[in-house]
């Protein structure tokens, strides 16, 4: 019932790590973790030579924040004698409709994830990925994310998923009846 919260750069390792270790001491360690930033750079839908700072400012915002993370937590985890960490990525026609970079950097959380699954398992560790789907949110009136020209939602689901839907797949990999499963990305786009 207790909650800390902490405002900072997850692009800053020692910011991170005050932060896990503000939250260790506040509750005696760590069982969960959940990589959920991220950022949206703008839109840029090719990729030329000039390109490599807004590619690397992309990796930074999907990747390097999920591995400061996971680096300050894994100790915890360890000492615990096991956890959970749970990525949140994106499903295909998602990743699709973003940029190249966010699309590489999702693809990138599911493959740092199952690495550290490997990792993990011997400490009984599981790393797990959910890939949510498009979302209901408020989208911008133009550009790539204008809602008319988005592509059909390509799924068996009429509506668009919803913070519930992803927060209960990341629920079922918090809890002991995922005890089994790890290195595994689930996709949440409704078909």
């Amino acid at each position: 019932s207790d909650v800390c919260s902490s405002d900072l750069d997850l692009q800053d390792r020692d910011a991170v790590q005050r932060a896990v270790d503000r939250t260790v001491a506040l509750f005696g360690g760590i069982d969960i973790v959940v990589n959920a930033a991220g950022g949206y750079s703008g839109a840029h839908p090719e990729l030329r030579p000039a390109d490599s700072a807004w590619f690397a400012t992309a990796m930074d915002n999907l990747l390097n924040t999920l591995i400061n993370v996971c680096d300050a937590c894994w100790p915890h985890l360890e000492a615990r004698g096991g956890g959970s960490v749970i990525n949140i990525g994106a499903a295909p026609l998602t990743r699709l409709v973003g940029t190249p970079a966010y699309h590489a950097g999702k693809l990138g959380m599911i493959g740092i994830g199952q690495s550290l699954a490997w990792r993990g398992a011997p400490n009984n560790i599981r790393v797990n990925n959910v890939s949510p789907g498009r979302m209901r949110l408020p989208l911008p009136e133009s550009g790539p994310y204008d809602p008319a020209s988005l592509p059909k939602l390509g799924n068996l689901a009429s509506r668009f998923g919803s913070g519930v839907d992803v927060a209960y797949a990341a629920l079922y990999f918090a809890s002991d009846e995922s005890a089994w499963v790890t290195g595994t990305d689930l996709t949440v786009d409704g078909g």
